[in-house]
């Protein structure tokens, strides 16, 4: 990760910073962090990837939960035919 913090608000490496491979970011005005865009789209893979986990555990779970209510019905219609 390629970053620097400045307190104060003046940028000392703003020449750097115009460059295409970096992006100013602004906290609250006198906080500047310099990100590489690279980190960023790591970053929102990362995001991508945990959300993609998240909905194949749902997806998971409601299937398995399905399967458990029909192993009951099987379960019941058997016990009746008995």
């Amino acid at each position: 990760m390629n970053w620097r913090i400045n307190i104060g608000g003046d940028v000392p490496q703003l020449d750097e910073a115009l460059d295409d491979r970096h992006d100013i970011v602004g906290c609250g005005g006198n906080v500047n962090m310099i990100f590489d865009r690279d980190y960023r789209l790591k970053t929102l893979i990362s995001y991508y990837l945990i959300v993609l986990f998240m909905f194949a555990i749902l997806k998971l779970n409601s299937v398995f939960s399905v399967n458990h209510l029909l192993t009951n019905e099987v379960a019941r219609l058997m016990h009746q035919q008995e």
